[in-house]
């Protein structure tokens, strides 16, 4: 091998695959480590293999020809020259999911002017490159092994998609990001009384369900319960940074969108990002206001969806006689930071959050006087995901450690749920305690049933990556109790 090695450096054979694939495959590697739920589509990775493989293959080939053609200059100029500036440009879109001109241009100036220099020693270069795959490829083995091959199937056809409905309201779920509920809007944390709102919801007959959770923090793990109506435990505590595949069990088939299918809704989604489309799942909506199309290959981050207008062009637009099921997501208030990096303190960030809490009344004030003046007996449901995060630091600060603080608890899970039905729904309502049991709720009034089949556990959980207690968390018990308990990952 050191044989073979001393020889390859020192001969004056330059081979096309040692420039044009191996930075390729490095950063699909690095890709796929860091980010693999968001980019685990089988078109994703055919992008990726014709973008960052095949061309960059194919024109350094070509190049080459030309260079040993037409130029005549010495080839190693070309290859040291090809292999910085496609590794640079891989590597810039894959961590920054951006094309970063300034310093690509600057990286490709530098390496022209210093070619003469350095570029016989491109091949330790490549050496280089060809010993960080290695432990890349086994790091992404590992990780796949651990977190997607061993994982379990979490998510079950659920009995209640076999009953039928002898109400067919239009419903509508309007899902406003990380907004607190009102025991924890008003409280220590957040300190802001938000009246107005509450009784302007009130007057219009909405029925408030103060002490509502979700089940999980965010909105992948939150809205993976929300509409499978069973609990993850984030893999059983095999999560490395998301849910894996939450986006399919959120956009493609499940317990909820199968139930309302079977009994002849059709369902609409209206989003104002592209966040539950990043790795392009098979959406089993009848309608959603995103084309596919539109959807980069790179998980590119996009807010600017006006869902508002998406809405009431759908609404007025549709013709259909069928029931309707709409899923529209705002993203905001959002909550406070996500990390350290960006994150301009507890009080400053709490601050931040609630100058937001005015603007998001008035869409979803908005919003809901719309569907009440074209439906005044649709069912409409106010749900959040998960809540703000205020009295933390940053939001990712929540899963270093444990805390036994009830205020800062609530401020994760506590989430604002009103709901607009008729007085028949009062019993059902008041069983909703968190996210696992809103749409069995539901699905009992419509067909009848006086109470779901099944009991639910509406516990709420956290995953905590910290070094000394790594571990799924129960923060509150299904009765809604403050607890911290670890939960076996036996348990299912």
């Amino acid at each position: 091998m050191k044989a073979k090695i001393l020889e390859y450096l020192k001969n004056d054979h330059h081979h096309w695959w040692t420039v044009g694939l191996l930075p390729g495959i490095y950063s699909l590697l690095y890709l796929y480590q860091n980010n693999f739920t968001l980019v685990n589509s089988w078109e994703q990775f055919i992008a990726f293999l014709i973008y960052f493989i095949v061309a960059p293959c194919t024109a350094l080939v070509l190049l080459d020809f030309i260079f040993r053609k037409k130029i005549h200059i010495d080839r190693k100029h070309l290859y040291y020259c090809f292999l910085i500036n496609n590794l640079a440009v891989i590597l810039s879109l894959f961590v920054f999911m951006r094309w970063r001109w300034k310093a690509l241009i600057l990286v490709f100036i530098i390496t022209i002017a210093t070619s003469k220099y350095l570029s016989k020693f491109y091949k330790i270069g490549v050496l280089l490159l060809s010993i960080m795959i290695i432990p890349a490829a086994l790091q992404l083995g590992n990780y796949y092994y651990q977190s997607i091959y061993n994982v379990q199937e979490w998510s079950q056809p659920q009995s209640f998609e076999k009953l039928n409905f002898t109400k067919k309201p239009n419903i509508y779920l309007i899902q406003p990001d990380g907004y607190v509920g009102k025991p924890t809007m008003t409280g220590p944390l957040y300190k802001n009384k938000n009246h107005e709102f509450y009784d302007t919801l009130e007057a219009l007959n909405f029925k408030f369900n103060h002490y509502y959770r979700s089940n999980y923090p965010s909105t992948l793990s939150s809205n993976s319960t929300l509409f499978n109506t069973q609990h993850h435990y984030f893999n059983h505590g095999k999560a490395k940074n998301e849910l894996y595949n939450a986006r399919d069990k959120i956009m493609g088939t499940n317990s909820v969108l199968r139930t309302f299918k079977n009994n002849g809704y059709e369902t609409n989604a209206i989003l104002q990002s592209n966040y539950l489309l990043y790795n392009r799942p098979e959406v089993f909506y009848d309608y959603i206001n995103i084309e596919m199309e539109d959807v980069s290959f790179f998980p590119i981050f996009h807010n600017d969806i006006d869902y508002s207008y998406d809405f009431k062009k759908r609404l007025n637009n549709n013709q259909s006689t069928a029931p309707q099921f709409y899923f529209i997501e705002i993203l905001s208030p959002s909550h406070i930071s996500h990390s350290k990096k960006f994150s301009l303190g507890i009080e400053k960030e709490t601050e931040i959050y609630l100058e937001k809490i005015p603007d998001i009344n008035t869409e979803i004030n908005k919003l809901i006087n719309f569907i009440i003046s074209n439906d005044k007996n649709g069912i409409i449901i106010i749900a959040a995901d998960h809540g703000g995060f205020a009295g933390f630091e940053y939001t990712t600060s929540a899963y270093h450690k444990t805390t036994n603080r009830i205020e800062l608890k609530k401020s994760i899970f506590n989430s604002l749920l009103a709901i607009k039905a008729s007085d028949e729904f009062t019993p059902y309502r008041k069983r909703i305690t968190s996210s696992i049991n809103l749409f069995p709720e539901l699905f009992s009034y419509l067909s009848d049933q006086s109470q779901p089949t099944i009991t639910r556990d509406a516990s709420s959980y956290i995953f905590i990556k910290g070094p000394k207690n790594d571990g799924v968390y129960q923060y509150f018990n299904t009765d809604g109790e403050n607890v911290t308990v670890k939960k076996q990952n036996h348990i299912q």
